[in-house]
């Protein structure tokens, strides 16, 4: 994300890096994925679906709502998150809160990387366009939400 959007290739190769560790980093989740039912598993990815949409659409709507000032809280809430589930993992607990917090938090994520981007394609300027940094912080998103969603 910090490779300056004048370097394509440079920044597509750091980009299929990451994707290759990032398929390494989240093969257990697939295999957990793959051991769900059939109706569980489209009951989780209609969820998620419908949250990104929403999230989403409210900045498409209501693009007044999402504001930078949201940075600060959710870099807040994710630091509280982390912070729960590390002591969650210490205590050997699944607190159900927890997970509810870190769906509202990604679905939160979305609308403000959503209107971030929005924002940036405003003032994009040919050869400064930085769709990589952009899309991945909603790919994050929308991946975070899932696994949250699985863990429910």
């Amino acid at each position: 994300m910090y490779v300056p959007a004048f370097h394509p290739i440079e920044k597509h190769l750091y980009l299929i890096a990451w994707l290759v560790s990032f398929a390494l980093y989240t093969y257990p989740m697939t295999l957990k994925a793959n051991r769900m039912s059939p109706a569980a598993l489209t009951e989780i990815m209609a969820i998620c679906l419908g949250l990104t949409l929403a999230a989403t659409g409210l900045v498409v709507f209501f693009p007044k709502l999402v504001t930078p000032a949201w940075g600060l809280p959710l870099m807040l809430g994710i630091t509280g998150l982390i912070l729960a589930q590390v002591v969650s993992l210490f205590l050997k607990t699944n607190s159900l809160y927890t997970t509810y917090f870190a769906i509202a938090l990604f679905t939160m994520f979305i609308s403000y990387d959503t209107q971030l981007a929005i924002t940036a394609s405003k003032t994009c300027v040919e050869g400064k366009a930085d769709y990589i940094k952009y899309s991945l912080g909603l790919f994050l998103d929308v991946v975070n939400l899932f696994a949250n969603l699985e863990n429910k």
